[in-house]
Parts: structure tokens; sequence; C-alpha cells
């Protein structure tokens, strides 16, 4: 499979996660997991899985108002979880998402 197919359907299935009710440190532990990428590559892979759900609800012009709640919810969780674990990566990017999420940051640009 071509790299960018990869990395596409790797961003489908943290998606999918995601939309499972999953904390987004527990979606980066699975794909971590079962991809065997290191937790910092699982962690953007998550990052553009939440950036593609978050466009979807845009065009699909989904109730934002429970979705968003739904999400901030996710995020809470996986912050508390992270810190529980003792997992303070897997926290700075739950609140950094959060924090994006909610609009008190400008969007993270990666390349």
């Amino acid at each position: 499979m071509a790299p960018q197919r990869r990395t596409a359907a790797r961003i489908d299935a943290a998606a999918r996660d995601l939309l499972s009710g999953n904390g987004a440190s527990v979606v980066v532990t699975l794909v971590a997991e079962r991809e065997g990428l290191s937790r910092r590559q699982a962690q953007r892979i998550v990052h553009a899985a939440y950036r593609q759900l978050t466009a979807d609800l845009e065009e699909g012009g989904v109730d934002r108002q429970e979705l968003m709640a739904q999400l901030v919810s996710n995020l809470q969780s996986s912050i508390s979880q992270s810190i529980a674990t003792n997992q303070p990566g897997a926290c700075v990017a739950a609140v950094r998402l959060l924090a994006e999420l909610v609009g008190l940051t400008t969007p993270l640009r990666r390349q």
C-alpha cells in the first residue's frame, strides 16, 4: 500500500476509534500498538483524525453542540486517564486538542 493511502487508512481507523467513544490517549495507544508506531507518530495520526472529524461535521451540518459536548467529554476523559497513568505527553496532546476544539488557540499546523 502506498504511504499516503496507508496514512489515510490509519487516520480513518483512528477516527472510527474516536467515534466509538474512546478518549484520545486510548486511541493513541491503540494506533501505536495496531500499526507498530511510536506514541508520537500515533498522536499525529489521532490529531489528524480529530481534524478530519471536525471537517466532516462542518460539511455535514451535524448538530455541532451535541457533538462538541461529546468530543470535549472524551478529551477530558483522556486527560484524566493520561494523568492517572503518568503519560504527560498524552496529557499535553489532549489538552492541546481540547484548547483548539473549543477555540482557545489557533489551529495547530503540522507538516
